[in-house]
């Protein structure tokens, strides 16, 4: 028999600390839901992590961790697949931060509403992103869970228009909910900085080449500057770390563009402090996170000129064609003799994402009462 209001949160596709992208989202997002959701809530997770820890959940309230042995994507993909289902007999309202959603919940749990997570598009227009069954698996659940699920969370209006346009689903299943920063207040920094920054994991999309090509353009252009360029995040699908550091020596980039790999919130936050502008030359992104982080430091971004990202930035840095090294190095330039241009839209793009307005359109979602039977 179905509990009331009872809530399924589904977070296995977490397995370890290191998190970025949605990870960062699920984080601040449960951590502000959670503090204020009174009704009985079950957190499966990975046995690999304690989600208390790693998702920064309220200490104030109890709430029910089901450690789930997932070794594997597979077996994370079967459990999800043929478990979860007849657990949700017992919820009434299923959410993943993710796209995974239980396609036989349908059948087995009708009652139960699913409210899922998708970030973007990104493997119908970046093929590459992933390897080949990856990406297969990625674009099936993602046009099936937008179809199938009584709710979509995404983070931003671009995403939101690519959703509709390969799912074909109505307009009002969809809900913009943007990232925000729940712990971070304004910091308007000062002082000379010397480095750009990059916060992000490597892989195919993030066009970390061209970003290298710009940034060479830029440094021989202005060789009077000591500038650098520093990239932080760990080496994802489709890399290795020997073959970026040949790829720097190659292009001549020996200790003036620098990976540093994951590193801690505190450091993390510390480069944010110290560095010029946020870069985010990708070919495609959901959000685009880094560059909010970005915001509560005083730092604008340069940035692709397609995707989600000139919705992020707005006025507060430059979009450049991301394809064009010539037209990235201009960009780096434009930063360092215009900074405080940019800098003074900043304020205004935090404005509009404020956790209290994020946090409140998705409680309505969570807490609406209208369903597909």
């Amino acid at each position: 028999m179905q509990q009331q209001e009872s809530v399924l949160i589904n977070i296995l596709n977490f397995t370890d600390a290191q998190i970025a992208g949605a990870g960062v989202f699920t984080r601040n997002l449960l951590s502000e839901w959670l503090r204020v959701d009174t009704r009985s809530i079950v957190v499966y997770h990975s046995r690999s992590i304690d989600p208390t820890i790693l998702f920064n959940l309220p200490a104030n309230r109890s709430l029910c961790k089901k450690p789930i042995a997932v070794k594997s994507i597979f077996f994370r993909i079967l459990y999800e697949q043929f478990v979860l289902p007849f657990k949700l007999r017992s919820y009434s309202i299923y959410f993943s931060p993710t796209p995974a959603i239980p396609f036989l919940a349908r059948i087995i749990s009708p009652g139960t509403r699913l409210i899922i997570t998708i970030h973007d598009m990104i493997p119908f227009f970046i093929p590459h992103k992933y390897g080949w069954l990856r990406g297969r698996y990625v674009r099936w659940i993602s046009k099936y869970g937008a179809i199938h699920a009584d709710h979509v969370i995404t983070v931003s209006e671009n995403s939101k228009r690519d959703i509709l346009k390969i799912s074909k689903i109505a307009v009002d299943k969809i809900t913009v909910v943007y990232n925000f920063i729940a712990d971070l207040g304004f910091e308007p920094v000062g002082g000379k900085s010397d480095y750009f920054l990059s916060i992000s994991t490597i892989e195919p999309g993030k066009n970390i080449e061209i970003t290298m090509d710009g940034f060479k353009l830029f440094t021989e252009r202005h060789p009077s500057g000591s500038h650098r360029f520093y990239w932080v995040g760990k080496v994802g699908w489709g890399y290795t770390l020997d073959y970026l550091h040949s790829l720097i020596d190659q292009k001549g980039l020996s200790g003036k563009f620098i990976l540093l790999g994951f590193v801690s919130e505190e450091r993390k936050n510390e480069l944010l402090r110290g560095c010029i502008a946020v870069v985010y030359l990708s070919h495609y992104e959901g959000f685009g996170l880094g560059v909010l982080e970005g915001f509560y430091f005083n730092k604008p971004a340069i940035v692709s000129s397609g995707s989600s990202l000139p919705e992020v930035v707005g006025d507060a840095g430059i979009l450049c064609d991301h394809l064009d090294a010539n037209d990235v190095a201009d960009a780096f330039y434009r930063m360092t003799i215009e900074l405080s241009k940019f800098q003074r839209e900043i304020p205004d793009r935090i404005s509009a994402f404020r956790k209290e307005s994020q946090l409140k359109k998705f409680l309505s979602v969570i807490n609406s009462k209208d369903f597909i039977v």
